[in-house]
């Protein structure tokens, strides 16, 4: 009994004595090292992409090979100082300098009274004042457990401090920044943004320390220590995976630095040497960008990367629509001819050029625009995605085709999934089409939109409304470039005109151009299949990489059907449809709308036809309604 009780004592004391489980290791840098954390390096050759309110909405980092997107891991191994402000700090040695633990009670080289450390003797920076493309990151992951939760008030929270120094380049874009981020789950379908504070140098709306300009650096801006106190109590639970980071990177042209400090990275009130911290609200630089959003909460956010799955489905649908031409016609042609002339060839090689030359001038800006709806202008193939076929030569055809849109586009808490704001609500459009067949593979068609905005939010001056205006007019001409008994492949080129109102973001406010290719199988006599994929550019093509007029290409892409039924002449057709930025595809959800549609179609009279339907966003997207319903009419000769 005496060795139960003494066996009972023992291990009371040794967990009495136990040191507090900390929730990430060395969070506070006070081991004088980077302990714990993992390092990684990366080049700024791209900027960032930003949206039209020029927030910026993610980086765009490649590797040492400076074609693979993402970061190398270790520490910068280049050991030239060619690039470097020898009067700011002279105890600055590249390259190592640019992961730094500080210490002591000195202030920053250049912002002279920023303290390098805010909590004990450690702090750490991350990148550097010298310039040439140079990123950098730190970032570590723990397990939530429940000795995390604050014993004062039973909550979890992330504690933390951050400074940043950064050189003004001038642009947006391209401008020096620091960004850390808080996730749960990272790099599973789960994943969720629970914090994003992205700033970039001279950023909009941030309160900014500068240097005075008679200095000898009057460029370079500067943040004070800030303190976040985070209660994502009800964002998470015991078990969940906890991601920080901190990346901090050059300017994209090659020319700026910056450079962030990190300390005090915590669950628990107190933090070494340090005091009391501060909440930071969604009102301030912790509570998130900004982000469209948009549709249906399917997603565990509107801006972090796609779950797996999600992710993967695009990227299988995004490869089986480009191959598809190139099955059809191995399948049914095989080596021994050419499926069409040459012609048809050169027109191949001028889209392959064009979506070439798009990649290359991707730039990183974008435009929210709530309305993607475009019927096709002939009336063949589904509900937005289009048939190869084409009118015969001098016929004409004509439609009318309504449909209601219900809050395809919001701004919200990308941290909470919390709605702040509609900023279209309720919008109906109008859409009239007519083509013309000039030869019996040519045709040329126009989309005219009429839009009634019901309720919606005037972003100039920021007052609910509403509104009548005319959309942005669409022309496209279809050249048919193969004929077959049971299938077909077109090249749709396409214009957008600027006609819409963009103070209630129905318009981009910007020319848009682009193709995309059509096909159709027939695959039983009652089913057909219809597949597109192309691009289109938006925006002024001979506006600098960092100009605010430069805007950034889409890929654009739908797969559907028509099922005829056995009575009358009526079908039911369906399709997926959606886009996604060409400068990071499908990372982003609110960069990626994907909406479902379907209709019944039935011919009323020779050449008349009727169709009912509706569907909805599968996404946050912008431009992806909660639901939308279709009503159209239809005449073709």
């Amino acid at each position: 009994m005496k060795k139960l009780v003494v066996l009972a004592a023992t291990l009371t004391i040794m967990v009495m004595t136990a040191p507090a489980h900390a929730l990430f290791t060395n969070g506070g840098f006070e081991d004088g090292t980077f302990n714990g954390w993992t390092e990684e390096h990366g080049f700024n050759f791209y900027g960032l992409t930003l949206d039209s309110g020029l927030l910026p909405i993610s980086e765009n980092i490649v590797k040492d090979d400076i074609d693979t997107p993402g970061w190398d891991a270790g520490v910068w191994t280049d050991n030239t100082s060619l690039h470097y402000y020898e009067y700011l700090d002279t105890s600055y040695t590249p390259p190592s300098d640019r992961f730094f633990v500080t210490s002591g009670t000195d202030n920053d080289a250049i912002a002279t009274t920023l303290p390098v450390v805010r909590y004990g003797t450690y702090s750490a920076r991350v990148n550097s004042q010298d310039w040439d493309y140079h990123a950098s990151r730190i970032w570590q992951e723990d397990v939530l457990r429940e000795s995390d939760r604050d014993s004062a008030d039973g909550k979890f929270h992330i504690r933390f401090a951050y400074a940043a120094v950064l050189q003004n380049h001038g642009g947006n874009a391209a401008q020096p920044y620091f960004h850390i981020t808080l996730k749960k789950n990272p790099g599973t379908e789960g994943e969720t943004l629970l914090e994003n504070i992205f700033v970039y140098a001279n950023m909009p709306g941030v309160t900014w320390n500068t240097i005075p300009p008679a200095s000898q650096y009057p460029s370079w801006y500067w943040l004070p220590w800030t303190d976040v106190d985070l209660d994502i109590t009800d964002n998470v639970a015991v078990g969940d995976t906890l991601r920080i980071e901190l990346s901090a990177s050059d300017c994209s042209g090659g020319g700026h630095g910056g450079y962030a400090y990190l300390d005090g990275f915590r669950s628990q009130a107190s933090a070494t040497g340090g005091s009391g911290t501060v909440d930071i609200t969604k009102d301030g630089l912790g509570g998130g960008v900004l982000l469209g959003s948009c549709g249906m909460v399917v997603g565990q956010d509107g801006n972090g990367k796609q779950g797996p799955v999600e992710g993967a489905g695009m990227i299988a649908l995004y490869f089986g629509l480009l191959l598809l031409p190139v099955g059809i016609l191995k399948l049914f042609h095989g080596r021994k001819r050419l499926p069409f002339e040459k012609g048809g060839i050169v027109a191949l090689l001028i889209v392959a050029s064009m979506l070439v030359a798009a990649s290359a001038r991707a730039e990183r800006i974008v435009a929210p625009k709530a309305q993607r709806f475009h019927p096709p202008a002939d009336g063949t193939g589904a509900l937005t995605v289009e048939s190869d076929e084409t009118l015969c030569a001098g016929k004409f055809a004509y439609g009318l085709t309504l449909n209601a849109a219900k809050k395809p586009l919001d701004t919200g808490d990308v941290r909470n999934l919390r709605v702040w704001r509609y900023v279209v609500d309720e919008l109906y459009t109008a859409d009239l089409t007519a083509a013309y067949g000039l030869t019996s593979d040519i045709e040329l068609g126009v989309d005219v939109p009429f839009d009634y905005l019901h309720k919606g939010l005037n972003v100039v001056t920021n007052q609910d409304g509403s509104d009548t205006h005319l959309g942005d007019i669409r022309v496209n001409a279809k050249y048919r470039l193969l004929s077959a008994p049971k299938y077909g492949v077109a090249l749709i080129p396409f214009a957008n005109f600027a006609t819409g109102n963009r103070d209630y973001l129905l318009s981009e406010g910007k020319f848009g151009f682009g193709m995309k290719v059509a096909a159709h199988y027939d695959a039983t006599k009652v089913l057909t299949l219809y597949g597109n994929l192309g691009a289109e550019h938006i925006g002024d093509v001979a506006a600098p990489r960092d100009g605010d007029n430069y805007y950034l290409p889409w890929i654009q892409y739908g797969v559907g059907g028509a099922y005829r039924l056995p009575w009358r002449k009526d079908s039911i057709v369906a399709e997926i449809n959606g886009e996604t930025s060409w400068a990071s595809p499908y990372s982003h959800t609110t960069l990626s709308p994907f909406e479902v549609l379907a209709a019944y179609r039935t011919e009323v009279a020779p050449g008349w036809t009727l169709q009912a339907g509706g569907g909805g966003g599968l996404n946050k997207g912008m431009g992806a309604p909660q639901w939308r319903a279709i009503l159209g009419v239809a005449y073709k000769m």
